[in-house]
């Protein structure tokens, strides 16, 4: 069982520390470890579900963003419609809201991401302890 939690640690430094969210844990013993490994695999999914999602905004932020930055070049080239340039600034405006507001929900999806990874890991070292605990007073 040692053996097994050390391999699960050493996979899980391996994907922190290279930052390849496709990896899973594979265990193949029938003891507890094992337990372990499916929330895990689960919590990689998840953030890894939600860094390919926080990626798919931001690419369509840049385009929405590079799109006003051509129109508002367009507005201000032609002085002859300058009040439809006050009302596409005001669009421009909340549009530029709506990208904060995600780029600010995606912040705290992140942050939780982050917290729940620290509570994994903590729990994983916790594990790890309790077993080299239970060795020593065998």
């Amino acid at each position: 069982m040692l053996g097994n939690l050390r391999n699960i640690t050493k996979k899980i430094d391996f994907i922190i520390s290279n930052k390849i969210l496709t990896e899973k844990i594979d265990v193949r013993s029938h003891d507890d470890i094992r337990f372990i490994t499916k929330p895990i695999n689960t919590f990689i999914d998840y953030t890894r579900n939600i860094i390919s999602q926080t990626s798919k905004q931001t690419s369509e932020n840049l385009k929405i963003s590079d799109s006003f930055m051509n129109i508002s070049k367009n507005l201000s080239d032609n002085t002859s419609i300058s009040d439809k340039n006050k009302n596409l600034g005001e669009l421009n405006q909340k549009a530029v809201q709506t990208n904060v507001n995600h780029s600010q929900q995606t912040k705290a999806h992140l942050e939780m991401v982050i917290s729940d990874s620290k509570i994994t890991e903590q729990i994983i070292d916790s594990i790890y302890d309790n077993i080299q605990d239970s060795t020593r007073n065998h």
